[in-house]
């Protein structure tokens, strides 16, 4: 395959930009998988190259030209992944270490896995990979086919899936930018977020760039399933359940006037992105107006029914709607 050059991404470019903008380790993604049984490392790390080597965007080359973004697709692709023997403290260490570093889109390798072995039946496998070239939902597409390939390693059998063709992917997005829908889908978005209050929670400044917070708390396996059964009820998710909580609450902060949170979307269905490890979650702007006097039942609806408004133009990218409204990043 010859060497193939495209405009890189919009979902890219905006956070080729933000890793400029910040010169921290901030989209370093990375997982591991805790593997607590005896396997063939040998056979692992075979899936894990063949895997990684397969997944073509993984391995583009990003640069910079008169004001222009493009990636360069290589035209033999290859990967190795490591393998080092230590003790589990040093395992979490080395990934620690690794998830540091600052990486050159240009230039350095924007994946790298590597198997720890702590003994025969303790072995962790790492993956970090650029936001750039990767979301979440594409490492569930990574670790799906490792798991798949090592079964068929050790039953001896052939593995026929592959991934998604990328570079169909990246033309099909080129065709978006200039096609009919995305310009009702711009101005869709430009109606629904004219007069945007920005409103906080916070009376603090904002953290510097590049430094994130992060707050976990598990539910409880009964509020889990009380939720579920809830939303049943109401004959709406629990995305929307979820959604329309974060939004009363902001609401009865805040008293604005109308609240507007953002909403992850896969941005995948329909598209030939659904089996391509690629950086593609889209985060849409969902404004709600709702009166104080209306119960959270009919606010669930009214959730439910944006969202179902907004889906078909979901692949119009936030970070194109900012500057639409001339939106600061404060």
């Amino acid at each position: 395959m010859a060497e193939l050059r495209f405009p890189l991404t919009e979902a890219a470019s905006g956070i080729w930009y933000a890793h400029h903008l910040t010169e921290s380790p901030l989209y370093n993604t990375a997982e591991y998988l805790h593997i607590p049984a005896s396997i063939d490392t040998d056979l692992l790390l075979q899936a894990v190259d063949a895997t990684i080597g397969s997944a073509v965007g993984l391995h583009i080359k990003c640069s910079e030209e008169e004001g222009s973004l493009y990636q360069t697709i290589p035209s033999t692709i290859t990967f190795q992944a490591e393998k080092i023997t230590c003790s589990t403290e040093e395992a979490f260490l080395h990934m620690q270490a690794d998830v540091e570093i600052v990486r050159n889109l240009g230039k350095d390798a924007l994946v790298r896995a590597i198997l720890f072995s702590a003994s025969s039946e303790e072995h962790f496998l790492y993956l970090r990979i650029h936001h750039l070239v990767s979301d979440a939902y594409s490492f569930r597409l990574i670790f799906q086919q490792i798991n798949e390939r090592y079964s068929a390693l050790v039953q001896n059998k052939p593995y026929t899936k592959h991934f998604g063709n990328y570079v169909q992917m990246v033309e099909q997005e080129l065709q978006y930018k200039t096609s009919e829908q995305a310009n009702k889908d711009a101005a869709y978005w430009i109606s629904k977020l004219q007069e945007t209050e920005v409103i906080s929670l916070s009376r603090k400044k904002r953290s510097k760039m590049g430094q994130v917070i992060l707050h976990q708390a598990p539910l409880s396996s009964a509020t889990w399933m009380n939720l579920q059964q809830y939303s049943k009820q109401l004959h709406v998710n629990m995305q929307e359940v979820i959604s329309a909580a974060v939004i009363a609450y902001t609401k009865r902060m805040t008293q604005a006037k109308d609240v507007i949170v953002g909403i992850p979307m896969m941005n995948r269905f329909g598209h030939k992105a659904m089996s391509v490890p690629c950086t593609r979650v889209n985060i849409l702007p969902l404004r709600a107006s709702f009166n104080t006097e209306q119960t959270f039942e009919e606010l669930c609806q009214i959730v439910k029914g944006l969202m179902d408004e907004m889906k078909p133009h979901q692949y119009y990218r936030q970070e194109q709607m900012r500057r639409d409204l001339q939106l600061t990043t404060d």
